[in-house]
């Protein structure tokens, strides 16, 4: 649900016609075009990668539909192998004593690869699996994050309209909608992104269910200045289906 969200983390480190309010009655040639501007932008965002590797300590905090909390620590780090990158996420305490991996494998030109391990603290995954389809819709750390969404899948699906610009967070942003080929009922209809129109980086995403209605609303929090590059700092997830909500918070330091 980073670099764009995935190079921001370095993947959220290092997000048919125009639909919704306000979209008013277009034109083909006017709809044409904006699908041409969508695609270019949206390629333009998984082409994204991190400018050097980056290993750092993370926190996952965890608010449910009944007030309760919970925490659970994340080491993250990438790993640049041109013309791909890797991120690696490993959760640990998802629930006592236990531990998933997940490695997303970002291909300049090509689809994401996800592969998922599960162990014990005191005892390592036996096995890595690729996984694919709808079991990237897979709460990562049993929290409102999926698989998917620390992958930004919805920037490598099929159809993307940038829709208009319009400010947000005192910023001037490119508003994209991707949709993908068949929708899943395990997963969303489509994802709206906002995207800062001079750093290109997404500051804000809701993603609808299959149902059509708004499913959760990923924001960006804090960004940190770290030796002159800005870094995520923090980043948020709504699920309005749930009524939860995750935050994830990194540990950055100034060398």
């Amino acid at each position: 649900m980073l670099c764009k969200l995935s190079c921001f983390m370095g993947g959220w480190l290092a997000m048919a016609c125009l639909t919704g309010p306000g979209a008013g009655v277009i034109s083909g040639a006017e709809a044409n075009r904006a699908e041409l501007e969508g695609q270019s932008l949206a390629l333009e965002l998984c082409q994204q990668q991190p400018s050097e590797p980056l290993q750092t300590k993370a926190t996952l905090k965890i608010r449910d539909e009944n007030g309760g909390s919970r925490t659970v620590p994340v080491k993250f780090q990438t790993r640049i192998e041109a013309p791909s990158w890797q991120a690696y996420y490993e959760a640990v305490q998802v629930v006592e004593g236990s531990l998933q991996r997940l490695q997303i494998h970002h291909q300049t030109h090509g689809a994401n690869e996800y592969f998922w391990a599960e162990g014990t603290q005191n005892q390592a995954p036996r096995s890595t699996n690729r996984i694919s389809g709808d079991a990237i819709f897979t709460p990562f750390g049993a929290t409102d994050f999926w698989v998917a969404d620390l992958g930004l899948e919805f920037f490598h699906w099929p159809y993307q309209s940038l829709r208009q610009k319009e400010m947000r967070v005192s910023r001037f942003c490119l508003v994209l909608e991707s949709r993908p080929a068949v929708v899943s009922q395990a997963g969303y209809s489509r994802v709206v992104s906002w995207i800062d129109q001079e750093t290109r980086n997404p500051l804000r995403a809701e993603a609808y269910g299959p149902d059509g209605q708004l499913m959760k609303v990923f924001t960006i929090g804090h960004l940190k200045r770290i030796n002159g590059r800005l870094q995520l700092k923090e980043m948020d997830i709504r699920n309005l289906k749930t009524g939860s909500r995750t935050r994830l918070e990194f540990d950055l330091k100034v060398d």
